[in-house]
């Protein structure tokens, strides 16, 4: 059997499928960041550190307003609560910077689970290791290290400092803010594997495919299915025309 005409061979199923794999094992799954929620929950900390605070002076100092900062003690007090919500602030504000998920098992819905995910700041994309990133528990434990490891010395009362830390329950301010977005996800996959060729090199024309009695190994297998392939196209491109 000669080749009749010019023609690809194209690759099995299997070969494609393992071309395909090795292509999406550097994919990593896209997850958009929702800057709102942190937005919501820190103005909702603010509101009640505050609250807070004047309680802790109104039991502490009997004080009934907050200090204006006429007199030493005064001043004392307002460099006190805003080095402490400079402090409280900022580790919110690392937990909610680096991503927070539900459950550590949302890096596994994609069919190639990467040790990297890549985090999308609206048009900005950043590749993250998901080790750097939270759940909600890993969230809870960071804070609850912050705040048994706070640096007390710097306050004059440092019991009641610790108790309104307590009180206030850093934890309860943490929300996802972190969700997986299939949609790019696929997109980027589909990207990803466009440029996969279908076929692997040509026979020409008048080329020797198999002689009679040859034994059919795999590869000649597959040229004679390229054959037919090829030669039902051009019989169905001829019927349309």
């Amino acid at each position: 059997l000669y080749a009749p005409y010019d023609f690809p061979v194209y690759k099995t199923d299997i070969e494609l499928q393992r071309e395909r794999d090795s292509l999406l094992r550097d994919f990593k799954p896209y997850f958009r960041l929702d800057t709102n929620i942190s937005k919501i929950q820190i103005a909702e900390l603010t509101d009640d550190f505050n609250d807070r605070w004047f309680q802790y002076l109104k039991k502490k100092y009997k004080l009934k307003s907050e200090p204006e900062g006429k007199t030493w003690r005064e001043r004392r007090l307002i460099a006190e609560k805003d080095r402490l919500y400079r402090d409280i602030y900022s580790w919110i504000n690392e937990i909610y910077d680096r991503g927070v998920v539900q459950v550590q098992d949302v890096f596994t819905m994609d069919e190639n689970p990467s040790a990297e995910i890549v985090i999308l700041r609206g048009n900005l994309a950043a590749e993250t290791d998901t080790a750097q990133i939270f759940t909600l528990r890993s969230a809870y434990v960071y804070l609850l290290n912050k705040v048994n490891n706070y640096n007390l010395s710097v306050y004059a009362d440092t019991s009641g400092i610790r108790e309104l830390l307590m009180r206030l329950d850093l934890s309860s301010y943490v929300k996802p803010n972190l969700r997986y977005d299939p949609e790019t996800s696929e997109r980027v996959k589909e990207d990803m594997v466009s440029g996969l060729s279908l076929t692997r090199g040509m026979i020409q024309q008048g080329e020797r495919i198999i002689s009679k009695g040859e034994i059919v190994d795999t590869q000649t297998f597959q040229i004679l299915e390229s054959l037919k392939i090829e030669y039902e196209k051009r019989i169905g491109s001829t019927a349309n025309s």
